[in-house]
């Protein structure tokens, strides 16, 4: 099996315009992409991953800013309610 370290490491290899994030869990990345970016926020030997689409009509809610800005805000609440 795939460790999630590796898994991470994976990530990151596949997709090189992607982001790393400070401060959230113990490693977390963003791929970028452009059709989909994707939070992968990794906690011991889990890995999260947090999208937000496209789900208001005026793309107000997933603008790529404010969708990682949820995103963020979504792994931070889940992290912060694991044992």
């Amino acid at each position: 099996g795939v460790t999630a370290e590796q898994y991470m490491q994976n990530i990151r290899s596949i997709n090189e315009n992607g982001a790393s994030i400070t401060g959230l869990g113990d490693d977390a990345f963003n791929n970028a992409k452009p059709a989909y970016p994707i939070l992968h926020v990794r906690k011991g030997n889990s890995v999260f991953t947090f999208g937000l689409r496209n789900v208001t009509a005026d793309q107000s809610l997933s603008s790529p800013d404010n969708a990682q800005a949820l995103e963020k805000s979504l792994a931070q609440l889940l992290l912060s309610r694991l044992p």
